[in-house]
């Protein structure tokens, strides 16, 4: 029983723990190209990962496209992530998408404070997602959200519910140079909120609203993107909310590497990407919070578009 009520205390301070430092697992559901934009959620995808963020960007893939990605991220966590995006033409876009996030060699100790052994921590996703484009402004998707831990090897737990997230995208008319190339986005992660329960313990993924901003500028071969993200998440260990803000740039040309750099919290994020004929490789040197001021973690994501 002792053991018990250790590994269960354990859990919570683990789950406590990576809300604390990463937010909720979908803050990290993107490539690397969005990690480099200051970890910022995309309208102009590429990769079959951004509709994590917002369901409604898969409107934005025009071909069949699946996206294989790693994050490091702060401990023992690492963030794999796998996904696959299907255009239907003017029936919308279907896509599914996998994620799995993994704490590795966390001690077990007793009530004397002695080291009994090891355990993993581990969250996954499975998303299903659908969006269509309403008119040549406007477009839509939805996310349904299975979700499954484990803190092995004492506990696992399967959803215990769907959870829902809804999307909105409003593209601006090209009638003037200031609206060309210019998106808005909204997004409502856990609309409908997935459980979980380990042992005793339920969790509630929280709800995060999301506002995006983009604006893309072409000249020539030279392309010029800024992103803005502003976002609201619904603490579940004690109430009200807190607002974050989260810049990119990313400068791109035909024959050249794309460039990118972004901004949140304070710290600067940056990274590139390559394309060569079908396949694109992103890659991500991203800042990480740390119990003494913050660390550097590397993400990279690679996709083919067929």
């Amino acid at each position: 029983m002792k053991l018990q009520a250790l590994l269960t205390f354990a859990l919570m301070l683990i789950a406590v723990e990576s809300h604390a430092q990463y937010g909720s697992l979908p803050e990290f559901n993107y490539g690397a190209r969005g990690l480099a934009l200051g970890q910022s959620a995309m309208i102009s995808s590429r990769d079959a990962l951004a509709t994590a963020w917002n369901p409604a960007s898969a409107c934005s893939v025009e071909r069949f496209t699946t996206t294989f990605a790693r994050v490091g991220l702060a401990g023992q966590a690492d963030l794999y992530s796998l996904g696959a995006m299907l255009p239907l033409r003017q029936r919308g876009t279907l896509g599914v998408s996998y994620f799995r996030l993994i704490t590795a060699d966390i001690a077990l100790v007793d009530e004397y404070s002695n080291l009994t052994g090891t355990a993993n921590f581990t969250q996954e996703h499975l998303l299903l997602t659908y969006s269509r484009a309403l008119s040549r402004s406007w477009a839509l998707g939805a996310n349904a959200k299975f979700v499954w831990q484990s803190f092995t090897p004492k506990f696992a737990s399967g959803p215990e519910n769907v959870g829902i997230d809804l999307g909105v995208i409003y593209r601006a008319p090209a009638a003037h140079v200031l609206t060309r190339d210019l998106a808005f986005g909204f997004a409502i992660d856990n609309l409908v909120q997935p459980s979980l329960k380990l042992d005793k313990v339920r969790e509630y993924l929280p709800r995060e609203y999301r506002f995006i901003l983009e604006k893309s500028i072409q000249h020539g071969e030279h392309r010029f993107l800024a992103v803005a993200n502003l976002g609201a998440h619904e603490k579940t260990w004690r109430s009200g909310t807190e607002v974050q803000s989260r810049f990119g740039m990313e400068y791109s040309h035909r024959r050249l590497p794309s460039l990118r750099v972004g901004l949140h919290d304070n710290k600067m994020d940056i990274g590139f990407g390559v394309q060569f004929r079908a396949l694109v490789l992103d890659y991500a040197r991203i800042a990480m919070p740390a119990y003494e001021g913050s660390v550097s973690k590397h993400a990279w994501s690679l996709s083919c578009r067929l």
